[in-house]
């Protein structure tokens, strides 16, 4: 990715799961504070929505990016979609910036390395932040079900898209 020509402090992306979600967060463009996974059972959405509470307040991020659910095509089921809407309400009224990146933007950000599938966009994201390398799971066969630890990759390929592309450009 080229330098990136944006600023912007302290940035919390998040990717929800049917487990919970994966987050990471950003001190600018280039340095990986914290990253993890918060899995929720029973009411999933209750319990995500109360770590994210968490998570906005400990970190107290300048602004969240969130998958852009909006485009046409868009394959997350409806529970997640309220979700994402949920989080977006709540940094709203905590006074964050919210943007969010479809994953067309994240495959073209990423098509510059010749990463255009998930896992080779993973990959990038490891080699770039050798932090997550130990998590980066192995290549997915057709019959197996996506790693959960895949969701904080994702919420990383969303946070280094908006400092790509500019806020200008990740609108909700």
């Amino acid at each position: 990715m080229a330098a990136e020509s944006y600023r912007l402090g302290r940035v919390l992306s998040l990717d929800p799961t049917s487990r919970g979600f994966g987050y990471v967060v950003f001190e600018g463009p280039v340095t990986l504070r914290d990253w993890g996974m918060k899995l929720a059972k029973g009411d999933k959405n209750k319990q995500c929505l109360r770590r994210v509470v968490d998570l906005i307040e400990i970190y107290q991020p300048e602004a969240l990016i969130l998958e852009n659910v909006g485009v046409k095509v868009c394959r997350r089921c409806p529970r997640v979609c309220e979700l994402l809407q949920a989080f977006r309400s709540i940094a709203l009224v905590r006074k964050v910036e919210v943007y969010c990146v479809s994953r067309q933007q994240v495959r073209t950000a990423f098509a510059e390395f010749g990463a255009i599938t998930k896992h080779q966009i993973a990959t990038v994201i490891a080699a770039r932040l050798p932090q997550l390398d130990l998590l980066l799971p192995p290549l997915r066969k057709l019959w197996m079900s996506e790693d959960v630890r895949m969701s904080i990759f994702d919420a990383a390929a969303f946070a280094l898209t908006f400092f790509t592309l500019g806020p200008q450009m990740c609108t909700c």
